[in-house]
C-alpha cells in the first residue's frame, strides 16, 4: 500500500480571505438524480440539468 506525506490540518487561524474574489453565486433545487459507476467512481448526474455554482463568472454544472 502506498504511503503519502499529506496532512490536511484544520487550522484556520492562518487562512486569509481574498477580498477581490466574488460571491459565490448557486442555484440549487430539488432535482432526481441518476447513479451511474464510470469505472472510477460512482456518480450522481442531475437529471434536470438545472443546478449550478458560479465561481468567478464561471459556470459549474452540478453533477
Amino acid at each position: 500500500m502506498a504511503k503519502s506525506n499529506l496532512q490536511l490540518t484544520s487550522n484556520f487561524q492562518k487562512v486569509k480571505l481574498d477580498q477581490t474574489m466574488e460571491k459565490l453565486k448557486t442555484n440549487y433545487k430539488p432535482a432526481t438524480f441518476t447513479i451511474m459507476n464510470n469505472g472510477h467512481t460512482v456518480q450522481a448526474n442531475d437529471a434536470t440539468g438545472s443546478n449550478f455554482i458560479i465561481i468567478e463568472s464561471e459556470k459549474y454544472k452540478r453533477m
